[in-house]
């Protein structure tokens, strides 16, 4: 029994005060916390990935909507030298008519 109880004291020395499970249960504490911190990190890094994404597909639209209404810009200039063009040409028509 000398041998049996030199044995325990030293295994109760390696383990510590507070016995053999405290280290594992301390060292799960950790790990949980650990996980915990790791699932935070990638749950804001998901938050700023959607947020990102939300902001390029609004500055996408920003252009596509720019893109648009200098198209609409350009038919509005056309449209309106065509309408400079043909009151010309109906002065030269009634010009024409009065001379005759």
């Amino acid at each position: 029994d000398a041998a049996w109880a030199s044995r325990q004291a030293a295994a109760e020395a390696a383990a510590g005060p507070a016995g053999p499970g405290a280290d594992l249960e301390a060292g799960g504490e950790a790990a949980q916390g650990g996980l915990q911190l790791q699932e935070a990190e990638l749950v804001t890094q998901a938050e700023a990935d959607l947020h990102a994404a939300i902001a390029d597909e609004y500055a996408q639209g920003v252009q596509d909507l720019a893109r648009s209404v200098k198209g609409l810009q350009r038919c509005m200039v056309d449209l309106a030298e065509h309408a400079q063009a043909q009151g010309e040409v109906l002065d030269n028509i009634e010009a024409n008519m009065g001379a005759a």
